[in-house]
């Protein structure tokens, strides 16, 4: 692998260190983090596929973290409309909900987006995981008819457990900690390739760790605590390497990089 290329929600891209950051930094490659925070798993394929249309070269690695299936992903202005579930969405939620979400739409949505996306990338694809059960998505147990397409006939993906929350659920984030990530770089990811986990990276991470479980400590905010902890991986030389659209992403001749 000499390049890394990751796509996903926040949990891909955050204000510390993710899975995908993390191994950037361990396998020391080149690395394009294309995840959107709050976006969802059709913003994730489009994505993928302007990627691909960019051209992707037989060493590269992509790996994809699915997100819950309750977003409505939209690109208007320039920009993808990134804000979580349409039950708390500023833009989705209340009449719109109510008029035009729908269970089964969801569902067809994310299974074209994840089968599709596995199809076209298929020689560069390495690593998948998804995120099912956020942002309302435990109400999928109330229709088994839902639940067993999810489980039997969606591509087969390491599955993010409920309990990855941070600090021990001592904030009131969502998000893994690099700790947590840490764990599940070396105990789920790295299995899969024969990899091992340098010394210097888990050094790494853990001082990121320390650093924010000083914070949770003296009972700062959430967005102090994301505000800090960013400045403080900057400071430290973390490549998060976000990468975000061209300004000029609707331009005439550029039609493809409305996927972006």
């Amino acid at each position: 692998m000499k390049r890394l290329i990751t796509f996903g929600c926040s949990f891909t891209d955050y204000s510390w260190p993710t899975w995908a950051d993390i191994i950037a930094l361990d396998r020391e490659v080149e690395y394009e983090n294309w995840a959107i925070g709050g976006g969802g798993n059709q913003q994730i394929a489009r994505r993928a596929l302007y990627r691909f249309t960019r051209g992707i070269d037989p060493s590269d690695c992509v790996m994809i973290q699915w997100t819950s299936i309750t977003r409505e992903d939209r690109f208007r202005v320039n920009r993808w409309i990134a804000e979580g579930s349409v039950a708390v969405s500023p833009t989705y939620k209340g009449d719109f909900a109510l008029k035009h979400w729908d269970w089964n739409n969801d569902v067809i949505n994310t299974a074209h987006s994840r089968i599709t996306t596995e199809m076209l990338l298929k020689p560069w694809l390495k690593y998948q995981m998804a995120m099912t059960w956020g942002d309302g998505d435990h109400l999928m147990a109330d229709n088994p008819s839902i639940t067993e397409y999810w489980t039997n006939q969606l591509p087969q993906v390491d599955v993010l457990p409920s309990n990855a929350q941070p600090f021990n659920g001592a904030t009131t984030d969502g998000h893994p900690d690099p700790k947590w990530w840490l764990n599940w770089v070396e105990t789920k990811i790295y299995p899969q390739f024969g990899w091992t986990l340098k010394q210097s990276t888990k050094d790494n991470v853990m001082e990121v760790q320390d650093y924010l479980q000083a914070l949770v400590n003296k009972r700062r905010s959430q967005s102090e605590i994301q505000h800090y902890g960013n400045i403080f991986c900057n400071k430290r030389g973390w490549r998060f390497n976000k990468v975000k659209p061209g300004s000029d992403a609707l331009a005439p001749g550029r039609g493809s990089d409305i996927l972006m």
